[in-house]
């Protein structure tokens, strides 16, 4: 029996919550969500049942794009516990998600 991950769930509520997100503050949605300033309004004005049609995507609409350096300084600092190290990786979250796979600036 083959196991196919099913994303479905997730995409759909993370798509919920970065909606959220556009609808206060269109400039945290550019900057964190990395939703380009002229689809945010209609980002905004998507339904909830038109978001649902997302169900039937199974692949997850996010993945982990960074440079690895980054990855493995998170992946690290949560295993051992080092807060000021989660912290600070977090806090650059913008260098984190401003490259694509080999470091090309998006």
């Amino acid at each position: 029996m083959k196991y196919e991950p099913d994303f479905s769930r997730i995409n759909f509520e993370y798509l919920l919550l970065a909606q959220d997100v556009a609808k206060q503050n269109s400039r945290i949605a550019t900057h964190k969500l990395g939703i380009h300033p002229e689809f945010i309004q209609l980002f905004s004005e998507i339904t909830p049942q038109a978001l649902s049609h997302i169900i039937q995507i199974k692949e997850p609409l996010l993945t982990l794009r960074q440079e690895p350096l980054w990855w493995g300084r998170f992946f690290k600092a949560i295993d051992s516990g080092a807060q000021d190290e989660i912290k600070f990786v977090l806090e650059h979250v913008s260098i984190i998600t401003a490259t694509q796979p080999g470091g090309n600036k998006l």
